[in-house]
Order: C-alpha cells, then sequence, then structure tokens
C-alpha cells in the first residue's frame, strides 16, 4: 500500500475482499499525481492507466454503496461533497483529463479520506 495510514488501517482489518480495490486505488492515485507533476501522459502511463481503470471498474460495485456513506460528511474546498468523489474520478475515461481539470485532482483527497473513513468503519464494526 502507499498510503501509510490506509495500509495502518487494513492491518487491523480482517477483510480481504477489500485490498484488491485499495491496491488499484492506490495505483491509480500514484499514476494521476505522476503525471500531473510530469504535466504529460506517457504512451506507458496511459497504458497503466487503461489496466488501473479496468480494475477499478471490476472492484468498484461492489464497495460502492458503502463508500458513498462514508463520502457524507467529507468536504472539498469546504464545500461538502455532491457525489462520492469515486464516481466522479472513475467516470473519466482518459489519463490526460487530469492533466487539465484541477477540480478531478482536488477530488483525491476526498477520495482517500472517504476510503479511510469507510475502512475506519470496517474496523469498528
Amino acid at each position: 500500500m502507499s498510503n501509510p495510514a490506509t495500509a495502518a488501517i487494513l492491518a487491523e482489518l480482517d477483510v480481504p475482499e477489500i485490498v484488491p480495490f485499495v491496491a488499484a486505488w492506490d495505483d491509480l492515485e500514484a499514476l494521476v499525481v505522476h503525471v500531473f507533476r510530469a504535466k504529460t501522459a506517457t504512451k506507458a502511463d496511459r497504458a497503466a492507466f487503461a489496466e488501473i481503470h479496468q480494475r477499478l471498474q471490476t472492484e468498484f460495485p461492489r464497495w460502492q454503496p458503502d463508500l458513498a456513506d462514508a463520502a457524507q460528511g467529507v468536504s472539498v474546498r469546504g464545500e461538502p461533497l455532491a457525489a462520492d468523489p469515486f464516481t466522479q474520478l472513475l467516470a473519466s475515461q482518459e489519463l490526460d483529463v487530469f492533466l487539465t481539470d484541477w477540480s478531478l485532482m482536488q477530488l483525491l483527497p476526498a477520495a482517500r479520506e472517504t476510503l479511510n473513513l469507510f475502512l475506519i468503519a470496517c474496523r469498528d464494526a
């Protein structure tokens, strides 16, 4: 896991079926941040995005209702989210959109917060 807070929460859980989703989300987040900082996406980046996006499309539906619940109370720029950030971020079919759409980039921390809140709720259940 690339996010230490998420990894620490996962270490306290016995929910192995969430691990593929979390791993794919970590991969997407790392790739999007890399491309945004580089201000360009290579052919290899685009191929990696397509593969990661496919994994997330497979895993996300199982977790979407719970993640949407966890997103309530999460905010971006001081405003509550209108929808769960995962749905908004996964609606992007092309990596290049992250190079130009700052509002999508601002959803990444909200998605991470939502994911961690969901995992904490699983841990505390």
